[in-house]
């Protein structure tokens, strides 16, 4: 259990962040949600200061942390947390056309 780089759930975090924000920065949600559940999930880090253009097709503000899973993606990191136990998290809405609904 835990990160696996194969996983079917993905989540966008910050490779760094000052001390101040460590702990506080909220893909600590979707990871936990994973841990407690069991469910295996592959990391997708990335810069704060140089952050890919592709991660704005997920979350328009470039915040973190986006939960994907197939087609689905969440940047919303209480919603990312609505895992379904089941193991199959259909915890989001469906992107389109590259933007959020």
């Amino acid at each position: 259990m835990g990160v696996k780089s194969d996983a079917a759930i993905e989540i966008t975090a910050f490779d760094w962040v000052p001390d101040f924000a460590q702990g506080f920065v909220r893909d600590l949600r979707p990871r936990w949600a994973c841990e407690e559940m069991g469910v295996d999930y592959a990391e997708r880090l990335i810069s704060a200061v140089n952050r890919p253009a592709d991660h704005y097709r997920d979350q328009p503000w470039g915040q973190v942390p986006v939960l994907r899973d197939g087609m689905s993606a969440c940047s919303k990191a209480a919603r990312s947390c609505s895992i379904s136990p089941n193991r199959t998290p259909r915890c989001c809405r469906a992107t389109r056309k590259g933007a959020p609904r």
